[in-house]
């Protein structure tokens, strides 16, 4: 299952590659791609572990860039 969010307010592109590696870590993501300038985070999981996944991705945006909006869960 691939899914793409819109992550807002990500300071600068260094951010969004740290934010990028710590999701390609996530047990069961197969792939991940963060566009810096279009604030796209897009990553591919099994749909049977996507609920557990979003939470992960969720955390791992937050923990870089805490203000940080996150559309598309």
């Amino acid at each position: 299952m691939k899914k793409t969010l819109t992550v807002k307010d990500v300071d600068c592109a260094a951010c969004a590659a740290k934010i990028e590696r710590n999701v390609k870590k996530i047990a069961g993501v197969t792939d991940a791609n963060f566009n810096f300038f279009a604030e796209k985070l897009t990553f591919e999981c099994n749909e049977s572990d996507f609920e557990r996944v979003a939470e992960e991705v969720a955390r791992c945006c937050k923990k870089v860039e805490p203000d940080c909006k996150i559309i598309g869960l």
